[in-house]
């Protein structure tokens, strides 16, 4: 099975100072591995609910028993069954997803929608699990989300630092894959200015020192809290 093994120890300062052979997780191998996963979700069902256990626990404070959410870079769709599984409220789920994941879950017939691109709708709850690391502008894709007006913009293991925005390289397989530490200070200026506020703020896991970074699970709030 293909799996990651870290991030290489160098840093770059923007896309346009990586190596010529990156890749991205979009494609047949790792849409296969979500598949094969979707296919045997009940063994792993509780270590998913785990790893999303803050997803569930604002879904299950939410004033609202009909809670639509977008899930950005949510996969296959693994986190709604487990969100279904830990909750009485009724789910309106949504992911925003690389091309070939988009049409593994569509071919998958799960009841989820799958969009390529980040849709011009409202959502109760933003989530973003592992996922803005990816972005080649993580501001924009921010900026696109919050304009989704969400009660809550959920940051689940977010990869973060106190040293300038760099990427670096995550190995998967034979996968170079651009990954961005994203300065936590300017992350938390950039979602300010979208009258956003912090409700809920903790280191997750630990990542090799070498990184000089750290993950947090993040919670944003609209408005005053």
């Amino acid at each position: 099975m293909t799996k990651s093994h870290g991030w290489q120890n160098i840093t770059y300062a923007s896309y346009d100072d990586l190596p010529k052979n990156v890749q991205s997780y979009d494609n047949e191998i790792w849409a296969q591995k979500q598949i094969d996963r979707l296919k045997n979700i009940d063994e792993e069902l509780e270590v998913i609910k785990t790893r999303n256990s803050l997803l569930i626990e604002y879904v299950n404070k939410h004033n609202k028993n009909n809670i639509s959410i977008l899930d950005y870079g949510g996969g296959i769709g693994l986190t709604y069954f487990s969100l279904v599984a830990a909750t009485n409220k009724t789910i309106d789920y949504n992911i925003v997803e690389l091309p070939s994941i988009c049409d593994a879950g569509q071919n998958a017939n799960v009841p989820i929608k799958f969009y390529q691109n980040i849709p011009n709708k409202e959502f109760d709850i933003v989530y973003i699990r592992t996922a803005l690391q990816y972005s080649e502008d993580w501001k924009t894709t921010l900026s696109d989300l919050v304009k989704c007006n969400p009660k809550y913009i959920i940051f689940a293991h977010l990869s973060a630092s106190d040293m300038p925005t760099y990427l670096t390289l995550q190995m998967w397989g034979d996968y170079l894959i651009p990954y961005c530490f994203i300065n936590e200070q300017e992350l938390f200026d950039h979602i300010r200015k979208y009258n956003y506020n912090i409700s809920h703020l903790e280191n997750s896991y630990e990542i090799p020192t070498y990184l000089k970074s750290k993950t947090l699970d993040l919670v944003y709030t609209r408005g005053k809290i």
